[in-house]
């Protein structure tokens, strides 16, 4: 089994409801509280940028029920704007 993640669309932002949202971008590594971006782990992903390419969160040749744990990290920046900062990623699962 092949379980991989994607962003849905060309955009990989997390993108505000505002009128003139400051985006959250998609950004590997450690964030800091201050600067706006988001990131995934679980799996074989740490602290991954979400990116349009499928990315592998987990590859095994065993049969039967895996759990995997996902992690959602963001942090905002200084003068982020309040409101819904939404994206749509999609999960896959294919046999092996």
């Amino acid at each position: 089994m092949t379980l991989t993640v994607a962003d849905e669309d060309n955009d990989t932002n997390l993108v505000g409801d505002q009128t003139t949202p400051v985006n959250i971008p998609a950004t590997a590594g450690a964030l800091t509280a201050g600067t706006a971006g988001w990131n995934i782990s679980g799996g074989l992903l740490s602290n991954a940028a979400i990116t349009t390419a499928a990315q592998n969160v987990r590859v095994t040749a065993a049969a039967g029920e895996e759990d995997v744990n996902m992690t959602y990290n963001f942090a905002t920046d200084v003068d982020q704007a309040q409101g819904t900062y939404s994206d749509v990623i999609t999960y896959t699962v294919t046999a092996n």
